[in-house]
Parts: structure tokens; sequence; C-alpha cells
């Protein structure tokens, strides 16, 4: 396992180990950030550089921010949470809260370029969002750029390594900038502008789902910039197939970043095509009638739940990874294991130390809290997806083993998992649990363990960490993400009843969300809880709890972009208003009505094994 081992995954090695695979350099990584001097003392674990920047190097590294945990020191999680909460205001349009919150925000002392870099940004949505001059809009904007993107005379700087919010920022100073020269064709020169971000993208480490967030929003600005001019045919093929691989990529990631407008855009670019009366022009109507259907269903839907369909804000490149108050969650987990502070403290450090942690009163040294850490069944080390690796090739393995889990490719699946515990170091209780949950599952889907056998496992392997009965018997409780999604694996498991106490603990998890309306960004395990809950709850005829968490879910699904489990939760809606045998014939043109859409959202999502369910409930009731 080489430096991949228990005492050794800790920031530095894991931006030493991603460099180093990536052959970027310190000074590309750091450039606009960090000196070069302070690069080398970062990567040599003499300086833990801050959330902002720790977070703007990784992402120039091509690693997205979605799947991981970050436990702070107060100060640090009050400033994640002020960040979060201006986001939410911009998106709900509540602009003099967030006007109000961006002001405190800025009145902090020695803020980083990075920290200065987000607030004129998100000056610049409230300012668009207000309806500010071209001029205006175009000054916040260059000065956001030019924090951490070297320019010269309009021109990145060669050679640069950049993040996907900085590659957004780029697009939108183009979108608003004139070209220096005099006399130039602004609109020429704002095509050649957005092409040469195609390079910087395409030379970039930034990963596939950080290029559905900015790929796909340059796809659109090109291609709308481009129909201002007079173009040729080989021009609208080239915009064609960037509309295509923009849109394949959103379909491989289930996401739907400018999904809406890239859909409208193939269908005005196929529309302009036909007059040239090509050969191809079978297979491009193909392609239009297939974009024109998609865009249907999802216009009806973003319209049934009241939320735009077109992207007017890029509030979600600045949704941080669920952050938590390092002394709060170390306080609930004490609890919930039944610890006084001088237990906890034992040996470690002294029980006073402890209670002023908890307060929020003192910043842990590092040592300290890998051993409290230990101690309540928790890891401190760096983590950007839910195993904890320094290895880039185990990252990359876990998230294929998390594809071939959820199409049910097993002959894969199973290959993929013992590569894995190969190479995962399993030293480490969390990722333990990640191997033996897997297990299990696969386990059961080949008939190797019954039910009954496959939640035992499940117990035991939550228990690594945490004891079922510190969760069943606790006032509060923090779990994990693999411990959460153990918990789920366990609860739907047991046989559908009203008092498995396991689906009420995840119930009131989910409830509480809902009626705080609470941010959280553990979107793919929120969505397996809600989703998996309805269906549970559904199965046992508490239609109108399973109703709510499902219609939450697919509100939440369309403002995030994600379409992982749009069709899921739309069918057990229709699912629970068309229980009954006998069906009068509006209800069944409704039912149908929803299947045909639920086959239309898991085409457009890859899903071909959900698609042919759904397409025999259909053919069922036709």
């Amino acid at each position: 396992m080489g430096d991949n081992t228990k005492d050794n995954i800790k920031f530095h090695t894991f931006l030493s180990t991603q460099r180093k695979l990536q052959n970027a350099t310190l000074e590309q990584l750091g450039r606009g950030i960090y000196s070069y001097s302070n690069m080398q003392r970062i990567e040599r674990g003499e300086r833990l550089p801050e959330k902002m920047q720790r977070d703007r190097i990784v992402a120039r590294l091509g690693i997205s921010g979605e799947e991981y945990e970050d436990y702070l020191p107060l100060k640090d999680y009050n400033e994640w949470l002020m960040r979060q909460q201006i986001i939410s205001y911009i998106e709900k349009s509540e602009l003099s809260k967030a006007i109000h919150l961006i002001e405190k925000y800025a009145t902090k002392k020695n803020a980083s370029k990075i920290e200065k870099q987000f607030i004129a940004t998100m000056k610049y949505m409230c300012r668009k969002q207000e309806g500010a001059s071209r001029n205006e809009l175009l000054m916040i904007i260059e000065e956001a750029v030019k924090y951490t993107i070297p320019m010269n005379r309009q021109k990145v700087s060669e050679f640069v390594v950049l993040a996907d919010q900085e590659v957004n920022l780029l697009i939108e100073y183009y979108s608003l900038a004139y070209p220096l020269k005099e006399g130039s064709d602004e609109h020429k020169w704002r095509i050649k502008a957005y092409e040469s971000i195609l390079e910087i993208i395409d030379n970039s480490y930034i990963d596939k789902i950080g290029k559905c967030k900015i790929y796909t929003k340059l796809v659109v600005f090109l291609g709308k910039e481009t129909l201002t001019v007079e173009v040729s045919l080989l021009r609208l093929k080239k915009i064609l197939e960037l509309c295509n691989v923009a849109i394949e990529l959103l379909r491989d990631k289930k996401l739907m970043y400018y999904l809406v407008e890239l859909l409208e855009l193939r269908v005005i670019v196929i529309d302009k095509m036909q007059k040239f009366k090509c050969r191809e022009n079978v297979q491009w109507m193909k392609i239009k009638e297939e974009s024109v259907c998609w865009k249907k269903v999802l216009l009806a839907l973003f319209q049934q739940y009241t939320i735009s369909a077109y992207m007017d804000n890029f509030c979600y490149l600045y949704q941080e990874a669920e952050s938590y108050a390092v002394g709060n969650v170390i306080q609930v987990r004490r609890k919930m294991l039944n610890l006084t502070r001088l237990q906890l403290s034992d040996g470690i450090c002294s029980d006073r130390t402890i209670e002023r942690i908890e307060l929020g009163k003192q910043k842990p040294q590092m040592y300290v809290l890998a051993r409290v850490f230990e101690r309540i069944g928790l890891s401190p080390e760096y983590m950007r997806t839910r195993v904890i690796t320094s290895d880039a090739k185990v990252l990359k393995l876990h998230r294929k083993l998390t594809f071939y889990a959820n199409y049910y490719r097993l002959k894969e699946y199973e290959e993929c998992l013992e590569e894995l515990e190969k190479k995962l170091c399993i030293d480490i209780p969390q990722n333990l649990q990640i191997i033996m949950r897997h297990r299990a599952f696969l386990q059961m889907q080949t008939k190797e363990r019954s039910r009954e056998e496959t939640v035992l496992m499940l117990k035991n392997t939550l228990e690594k960490t945490i004891k079922l009965d510190s969760i069943l018997h606790a006032e509060e409780i923090y779990l994990n993400i693999e411990e959460i999604s153990c918990l789920y694996s366990i609860a739907i498991r047991i046989l559908p009843q009203e008092d498995n106490p396991y689906i009420k603990i995840l119930y009131d998890y989910c409830k509480k969300i809902v009626e705080g309306n609470a941010i959280s960004h553990r979107k793919a395990v929120d969505e397996m809880l809600f989703t998996g809950l309805a269906n549970y709850l559904g199965n046992i005829g508490k239609n109108e709890e399973a109703n709510e968490l499902a219609r939450y879910m697919i509100a939440e699904s369309l403002k995030n972009r994600r379409t992982h489990t749009l069709a899921n939760n739309l069918y057990q809606i229709s699912l629970n208003s068309h229980k009954e045998d006998r069906l009068s014939a509006r209800e069944v043109l409704q039912y149908r009505d929803i299947l045909e859409e639920c086959i239309v959202l898991s085409d457009m999502n890859k899903a071909t094994n959900l698609k042919e369910i759904f397409k025999r409930k259909y053919d069922e009731i036709s």
C-alpha cells in the first residue's frame, strides 16, 4: 500500500500524490494563492492551508469536493455556514439578505485572495439579478478574476492550471468584456475568447463532474454567440458536436446543468442545418425529436415544482462539502457513547481541554484530534470521498465500484471490490466498513446470503465504529456518511413493519431536513435515504409520509440539477395514489402519463433497467 497507510493519509501526502500523478507543478497549483516556497512547506507537511485555499488547490487538481465531509474549528465552521447562507439567499432571490451577509463577511480581517474573490463573485451575482449595467458588472467580475487568475491584455497566461470556479469566472468575464482592438467585431472576438477557454478546460485536470458544471455552460455561451453571426454548415456541425458531448457528459453523471439550454440549442442548430439538405438530415431529425421530447418532460416537471428550468446563477459552483463544528461532533458522539469528558480524555489530554474544544473555545491540536476521533469511532484524516486514501487510483476505483453496484453489473462489481480490498488500508475502520457493506450487498444479490444473514452482517459492519444501541438510545446523533449508509442498508432489509426502529431514526433525520429547510450537501446520501424511505413507507401504507419525502426529493433534485432519483420518486407518488385494484378511466390516464414521463427520464438518464421496468408497467395497464 506504500504511503496509503493509516498513519500517512494527511493533506500533504494527499496533495503530493495527486500532484505527481497529474504531473502538475507546485507553482501551477499555487499560482495566485500561495508562493512557491509556501507550497513547498505545505507539501512537506510544515503548514496546513486554510479551508478555502485547501479546497481550491485540490479543485485545481481536478478533484470534485462533493462526496466528503470536513470537521472545522468553530470559527471556520461559522464562516462556512455564512458562505452557504449567502448562496442560499441568492438562489432564493432574497438579495437584500444576501448583500447584508456579504458585507458582514467582507469585514473579516486578513481575508485571503480566495475569500476576496468569493465576496466579489457573490456581489456580481446579486447585482446581475438586480439588473446592473454591463459596465458595472464587468468591473466587478474583472476584479474577481484578477485575484487568482494571471491575465495580460485579456489573455490568460500560458500553462495556467485552473479550478472549475475560476474557469466559470472567465466565461462570465468574456461574456461582458469588449475587445481592446478598436474596430474588432465583438461577436467574433468573443467566439475566439470562448474557444480559448475550451483549450484551458482541455488542458486542465478538472474531472467529469467539474466539466458537467462548466463545459456545459461554455458550450451554451459559445453556441449562442456563434449563432449571432452567419455560419457555415461546418461550423454548425461543430456546435452540434459540442452539444452532443456536453449532453452525454451530463447523462453519464446524471446531472442537468444547462441541460434545457443545451437541448434548445441543439434543436436550433439542427433546424439551421436542415436548410443545407445533407444526407445526415434524417439522423439529425431523430436527435431533434429526442431533444424536444426530453425538454418537454423537463419543463413540465420544473413548472410543476415552481423551479426555474434555466440556469440563472452559478451558486452550484460554491456549494462546499458538508462541514461540521468539530467540538459539536465530539460532544454528540461522546454522549452517544455514554462517555464523560474525563473518560474521553484519558491518556490523551485533560478533561478541561475536551470541554474547551466542545464549547468552541479552543482549536484542537491535530495529534489530540486524531486520538479523540479514533476513540469516538471517527476519522479526522483528509477525506475527499468515503474511502480514506491518498491514492487517486483508489479513489477512481471506489467510484467505479459504486457505478457497478448502481447498475447491478455483478461480475465487474465483484472484481472491482476484490481489487479495492487489496489496495485500501483496512486498518482504518471506515474503510473496512465500506468493504464489508459492499460485500454484504454483493452476497445478497448473488444469493450467497439470505436477507436475515445480510442484516446481521450489516449490523456487524456498522458496529466497527458505533454500537447500534448507542444510536437507538441517543437524544442526539451524529453519523458520518458511511454509518448512515450502513444504517439505511439495515433498515430497508428488515421486512416492512411499522415499528422498525431504524426506519424511525432515518425518517426523523429526513423530517428534520424537510421541516428546517436545512442546508444539506450530502446529496447522494440524501437521495438514497429519501427515495428508499418513501418506497418503504409506501409499502406499509404510510402514503402521506412517503409522498412528502418523495416530493421534497424531487424538488431538491431539480434545484440541484440531479436526475438520479427523479423517475423513482415520481413513480412512488403515482403508485401511492393508484393502489386500488379498480381505477377510473381518468386515473388510468394519469398513471400512464406518469409512466411515460418515467420512461423518458430513465432513457435520458441511461437507466436501461429502470426504463424496461417502467415500459412493462406501461404495457400492463394499456
